[in-house]
């Protein structure tokens, strides 16, 4: 349970900085969240990074 308690707090000032960011901050921990007890440690927090993938790539192109 502290690996996505830590990757919450690494994302914490993302959940200040506005609605979308907020989204895909809080998509990612429920996918850290519901692989915690399925995969090795370190698994799920790349997997909620892999998630949050598109929401950066989508931002990039419309800036």
């Amino acid at each position: 349970m502290l690996g996505p308690a830590a990757f919450l707090a690494l994302l914490w000032p993302r959940l200040t900085a506005g609605r979308t960011e907020a989204r895909v901050a809080l998509a990612a921990a429920v996918v850290a969240l519901a692989a915690t007890p399925l995969l090795p440690p370190g698994v799920p927090v790349m997997l909620a990074a892999v998630a949050a993938l598109p929401a950066l790539l989508r931002k990039e192109k419309s800036a």
